[in-house]
């Protein structure tokens, strides 16, 4: 209130001092009595004359010896003076004209001073840049940007897609424009180099998807591989042996037309690496679920240790960490994924909603735009449980923040995704309700209580706005038909 109060009395001095002015004004003006008419004519037409003098004056050729409207310093009239008055903050033109003659202090010669400071018609290079300075200039931080981004997309794991959005593509810009910039090319070596590693750990997982995913993108942005050929040698040669598995299962057209029974071949067909995880991380789950804790832990361990890409069981031990408060352990799973990378950050979010950091968790989802989100998932790289779990919680987040329309947005396309998951129908129909979009929030609602398989707290809460909106909504109706 203090604060306050010093406020109010400093702005009430203000106005007495406001007010108080045009009273001395006044009082001064009584000085001066009878009629004086004549004589203020004769100095104004005086003074008119003394300008149209002067105004000749400067018609000079415009040096600093003729030029009389600059301001000359005299280095033995050194006076102090008060406060340069000012108009909002700014300078007014009387403040200006004083500042620019108190620099003459160290103008010895008395040359004449500029209204921008510059000393006559000094031969000194001037402040001004020519344009093709100011070209130079504006190429270089253009270059500058475009670094920045090609820097924050390879944080990010976009290293060529989005098309226009990767590090690829901000980083081929700078080339070029300037085909000299060592940061760039350094940066389209380390896009090779990752991409190299990416075709490793698919030719190693037998995955023939990625593979051929990831060669499609060299080809597209055309990668300078030195062995992209081994590459596609080993796609073809996993491409057969798939082939091959597929005719041994089928049986042999000489068996039944000799009469001997067929015999199915006992084929061991190896598990692609994503086959197996989803089939581990859904088998431990369920166990850890039916009381196997130690067990089921014991073997995603296990398998993350060997398989770090291994997503779904990294996931799976992830919540069991979670749910055993075993924070520094998940912190130590997400340290191991490649840092800036969606799954990264994920996890990192994950871990600040455990510390109810919920802004924080919020605005590093955020980081990542859905189109790339939807560019990785539709690409591959992005498997199906990750992307919903993304932006399943990124709406969540949404939702607590009061962000109803980014939540509804997010939710609206969950649900498109998977049409029978109550949560997402739930967290839309609330979202699309406190919008006020009775419609869509009915229809959630309607969704809800016909999937089920939610809380029976869901279930009452669903029911009961049901209700509520299927009469305001009639009512409206009812409403307009009146109207008409």
């Amino acid at each position: 209130m203090s604060l306050i109060n010093d406020a109010l009395k400093d702005l009430d001095a203000r106005q007495v001092g406001e007010t108080a002015q045009p009273q001395v004004t006044a009082e001064k003006n009584t000085v001066f009595k009878g009629n004086y008419t004549p004589l203020l004519f004769a100095f104004l037409l005086f003074a008119a004359a003394a300008v149209f003098y002067l105004g000749t004056l400067n018609r000079g050729d415009g040096s600093a010896d003729s030029g009389q409207d600059s301001l000359v310093h005299d280095n033995n009239s050194h006076q102090q003076t008060e406060p340069l008055p000012t108009a909002h903050g700014e300078k007014t033109p009387v403040a200006i004209l004083a500042e620019a003659a108190k620099e003459n202090v160290d103008n010895p010669k008395g040359q004449a001073v500029s209204l921008n400071g510059a000393t006559g018609m000094s031969d000194q290079p001037s402040d001004l840049s020519s344009p093709v300075d100011m070209q130079q200039t504006n190429k270089q931080s253009e270059l500058e940007y475009w670094l920045q981004q090609a820097e924050l997309a390879f944080s990010r794991n976009r290293l060529t897609l989005p098309e226009k959005q990767s590090a690829w593509y901000f980083y081929q810009k700078i080339l070029e424009q300037d085909a000299d910039v060592t940061a760039a090319r350094q940066g389209v070596e380390k896009i090779q180099l990752r991409y190299e590693q990416l075709l490793n750990s698919a030719v190693a997982e037998n995955n023939i998807e990625r593979l051929s995913h990831l060669l499609s993108r060299v080809d597209r942005v055309q990668l300078q591989l030195g062995n992209v050929d081994t590459y596609r040698n080993q796609l073809l040669s996993l491409k057969q042996a798939a082939d091959r598995a597929l005719a041994r299962e089928a049986p042999a057209d000489e068996s039944r037309n000799l009469g001997v029974a067929a015999l199915k071949p006992s084929v061991n067909i190896a598990k692609t690496l994503p086959t197996q995880d989803r089939e581990l991380a859904s088998q431990q789950t369920r166990a850890y679920n039916a009381g196997q804790q130690i067990a089921a832990r014991e073997k995603l361990e296990g398998f993350v240790s060997v398989h770090p890409n291994a997503v779904q069981s990294l996931l799976a031990l992830f919540d069991i960490h979670l749910r055993e408060n075993a924070n520094a352990k998940a912190a130590s799973l997400q340290a191991k994924t490649f840092r800036g990378s969606v799954l990264h950050d994920y996890l990192g979010a994950r871990l600040l909603v455990v510390q109810q950091k919920f802004q924080a968790a919020q605005s590093i989802l955020a980081s990542h735009p859905y189109s790339e989100l939807q560019s990785l998932f539709h690409a591959g790289q992005m498997e199906q449980n990750l992307f919903e779990r993304y932006n399943g919680l990124l709406a969540a987040l949404y939702q607590q923040h009061k962000q109803h329309l980014l939540a509804a947005e997010r939710y609206q396309m969950l649900v498109g995704v998977d049409v029978k998951n109550t949560q997402y129908w739930m967290g839309y129909a609330i979202s699309s309700d406190s919008l006020g979009h009775k419609k869509n929030a009915l229809r959630a609602y309607e969704q809800v209580l016909k999937i089920g398989d939610t809380s029976e707290q869901m279930v009452t809460y669903a029911s009961a706005r049901l209700q509520v909106l299927s009469k305001e909504l009639q009512q409206t109706i009812a409403g307009a038909s009146v109207s008409q």
